[in-house]
C-alpha cells in the first residue's frame, strides 16, 4: 500500500538482482573503493559500510556509466533482463551469493500495479476481487517465466565469456553484520514498516528459512 489517500497497489513478483562488474566481486573485501550503483535506502547503506563507492543512476544510464567505466560495477536485475540489455558488452564479470543464494542483498524484485484509491473505491466488490486475481495470474505466470529464461541467459553469459563468481558463506555472515542493525533503522521510521518488519522477521527466523537466529539481532528492538 502507497499513501493511502490516494493509491492502492498489488505486487508483481519477479526474481533476484545480481552484480555485473569490470573486476572480479569474490569477497566482501572486493567491495573496498568499487564504484558501485545500487538502489537507494538500506542496499546502499550496507554495501557503502562494507566500503564501496556507491552511487545512485537511474536504470537507463547503467549501461553507458558502466561502458565510460564512470562506475566499476552495477547492481541490476537478473540474467535474463541483463542479458538482453547487453551488459556482458560492458563488463567480464557476475557476482553473486553463496550457493543457493542467488542474491545477498535483493533476493526478489517487487514491481505493482496501481490504482487511483478513488476510482478503486467506485468499484463492486466482484469487479475489485477479478482484477486482484488476474494481477495474481499474471504475477504468477511472469514469475516462471522470468526464472525460465533467466536459467536460458546463464549459458549466454558463459558462451560469452562472462566469469561467474560467488561469495562465500563467510561473506554472507559479515553482510548480515552490517545489515541487520540497518534493517531495525530503517523498520523503525514509519510503525507500518515496523510492522511489516516484523512479519518478515518472523519468516527468516523460522527453521523452514532459518536465515536469522534472535543472537543476531540482541539489543534491537522493533518499535511497534
Amino acid at each position: 500500500m502507497r499513501n493511502k489517500a490516494f493509491t492502492t497497489s498489488t505486487a508483481l513478483h519477479h526474481g533476484p538482482n545480481i552484480i555485473h562488474s569490470k573486476t572480479p566481486i569474490r569477497s566482501i573485501e572486493d567491495f573496498r573503493d568499487l564504484k558501485l550503483r545500487v538502489p537507494g535506502g538500506m542496499i546502499a547503506e550496507t554495501f557503502a559500510k562494507a566500503g564501496a563507492k556507491t552511487t545512485l543512476l537511474p536504470g537507463g544510464e547503467v549501461f553507458s556509466a558502466l561502458e565510460k567505466g564512470t562506475i566499476d560495477a552495477a547492481d541490476y536485475t537478473g540474467p535474463a533482463v541483463n542479458w538482453a540489455l547487453g551488459f556482458q558488452q560492458v563488463t567480464k564479470y557476475i557476482s553473486m551469493g553463496p550457493a543457493g543464494l542467488m542474491s545477498v542483498y535483493q533476493p526478489v524484485d517487487l514491481m505493482d500495479f496501481a490504482v487511483n484509491m478513488n476510482v478503486w473505491n467506485q468499484l463492486p466488490d466482484n469487479l475489485k476481487k477479478f482484477v486482484e486475481d488476474e494481477i495474481q495470474v499474471y504475477s504468477n505466470a511472469h514469475f516462471g517465466s522470468i526464472q525460465k529464461a533467466d536459467m536460458e541467459a546463464w549459458q549466454k553469459f558463459l558462451d560469452a565469456g562472462i566469469e561467474i563468481n560467488r561469495l562465500g558463506p563467510e561473506d554472507l555472515q559479515k553482510f548480515q553484520e552490517i545489515a541487520v542493525p540497518i534493517w531495525f533503522e530503517w523498520a523503525n521510521k514509519d510503525k507500518d514498516a515496523a510492522r511489516i518488519f516484523k512479519l518478515q522477521l518472523e519468516v527468516m527466523e523460522n527453521p523452514t528459512v532459518g536465515y536469522v537466529t534472535p543472537d543476531m539481532y540482541q539489543g534491537l528492538t522493533i518499535n511497534l
